[in-house]
């Protein structure tokens, strides 16, 4: 059994290789968004036909036909083996195989990042700590033209060790962070942070997860004003960006 290989091989539906599907986890970051949200919107404005599936109650193996999948963010801990987690790395697996055959490319956002590592690297990811939250800089791999700063909101992390030794390479990392950015091969993409949201997309994640961050070390008071510091450098286009620096800007242009 290779790396990431499920039991099953995945059966993929007939549908378009020119789409993306967006797999939408679990939670929401504001009260008007779900994790999906602004990954679709800026998927879309590339030309790309979108769509939106849940990573947490599909019911068989077969997989829709894409050029793209993208798995966002979401609330619950990849750790968490009594709720939807254990399937759904189930699924990840069967997009990973995909992705390591050339069939399609993967992008993970935050806890999708951390979920592509989990069945990369088992045991990967760990507790963060203190939680990492606002408009953070990160610095991006000599050549790449990254954007900084970037939006993030985790306590939880992938251990940079596993990447390195597990055949992955480190495109982005931070003090906070050893690993904020990584690709696996030629097809797999991820990210710990939040590309797709905006300054205003965040200070509202704030005021909805106060509770949260509080209670995972995070200063609010000295977050906002980070934002406040910050917001002027950050880059309307991260996302586009980050895929065309990192060789997957082919993937941005409507066929």
């Amino acid at each position: 059994m290779t790396l990431g290989q499920t039991t099953e091989p995945p059966v993929h539906a007939k549908r378009s290789r020119s789409n993306v599907i967006v797999w939408v986890a679990d939670g929401r970051p504001t009260p008007d968004l779900d994790y999906g949200d602004r990954l679709v919107e800026h998927l879309r404005r590339t030309g790309r036909v979108v769509e939106e599936r849940s990573l947490t109650d599909f019911d068989d193996n077969r997989v829709p036909e894409a050029a793209l999948h993208v798995l966002t963010g979401g609330a619950t801990s990849v750790n968490d083996l009594k709720t939807w987690m254990p399937t759904g790395l189930v699924h990840v697996r069967r997009l990973l195989d995909l992705a390591n055959a050339g069939e399609t490319c993967l992008l993970g956002v935050c806890l999708g990042s951390q979920m592509i590592a989990e069945c990369l690297w088992p045991g990967s990811i760990r507790a963060a700590d203190r939680i990492e939250i606002g408009l953070v800089d990160i610095e991006w791999q000599a050549g790449m033209d990254g954007p900084t700063p970037v939006p993030a909101f985790h306590y939880e992390q992938v251990e940079p060790q596993s990447v390195t030794r597990g055949g992955g390479e480190i495109l982005a990392w931070n003090q906070h962070s050893g690993v904020q950015c990584y690709r696996y091969g030629e097809c797999v993409l991820a990210m710990q942070f939040h590309p797709e949201l905006s300054p205003v997309d965040v200070k509202a994640l704030i005021s909805y997860n106060e509770r949260t961050i509080s209670e995972y070390g995070g200063d609010v008071p000295a977050v906002r004003a980070t934002i406040e510091a910050r917001e002027k450098s950050w880059d309307s286009d991260s996302v586009q960006r980050i895929l065309g620096a990192a060789g997957f800007g082919s993937l941005l242009r409507a066929p």
